[in-house]
């Protein structure tokens, strides 16, 4: 098997735009699995400013 290259979109601080990164996984190795993930989801309903700290 040989390494897979993916885009991912990600976040590092709530201010900030998202950015794009290359990702480049290598293949399982003994005893591993590779997962396909078919959808994944952003809800900002669950920013740290909605948090109820009481």
């Amino acid at each position: 098997m040989s390494y897979l290259l993916f885009l991912r979109n990600l976040m590092h601080h709530s201010e900030k735009a998202l950015s794009t990164e290359e990702v480049e996984v290598a293949p399982p190795k003994a005893h591993e699995v590779r997962i396909k993930e078919i959808k994944s989801f952003l809800c900002s309903c669950h920013s740290v400013d909605n948090v109820n700290t009481a």
